[in-house]
């Protein structure tokens, strides 16, 4: 669950720093469209509001996730296109959040996390309010649930 409180840490700092400073901040969640292991989630000012990382711009904060996890865009669920095929969330300086694929502040966006036993857990971001969710996927049932209680070994 490392990995779920470094996200919700992640996007708790972004929005705060979108508020506080009145200028959007566009966190990066994944490189590309497609599974990585581990990874780093990427927070900055997004001064030119373009969702690329230009040099002017000030780091928010980076976060490191584990090698051993892989993180993977969730298909229905896509984040907010960044920068060419990066993903991720933009927090706008009302505190609103554009977390899909849509680019609206109406939706969620999500990544899913698995571990070496694939064990999954969604994160997803709700479009608007910035609230974080996250679920595990019980393999019984092929449902994602609320209870982190799935656990393979």
């Amino acid at each position: 669950l490392e990995v779920v409180r470094t996200f919700e840490q992640a996007a708790a700092v972004a929005r705060i720093n979108a508020i506080k400073q009145s200028r959007q901040v566009t966190l990066r969640v994944l490189l590309d469209d497609a599974a990585q292991k581990g990874g780093l989630v990427h927070a900055w000012l997004d001064e030119d509001a373009d969702g690329a990382k230009d040099n002017d711009e000030d780091d928010v904060g980076r976060w490191i996730v584990d090698s051993a996890m892989t993180m993977m865009p969730d298909a229905g669920m896509q984040f907010a296109s960044l920068s060419g095929s990066e993903r991720g969330v933009i927090f706008l300086p009302s505190g609103a959040a554009i977390a899909n694929s849509g680019g609206t502040v109406v939706g969620v966006g999500a990544v899913v996390v698995q571990d070496y036993a694939l064990n999954r857990i969604r994160i997803s971001v709700q479009g608007g309010s910035g609230t974080v969710r996250r679920e595990m996927w019980d393999h019984e049932h092929s449902v994602w649930s609320e209870e982190i209680r799935f656990w393979r070994y």
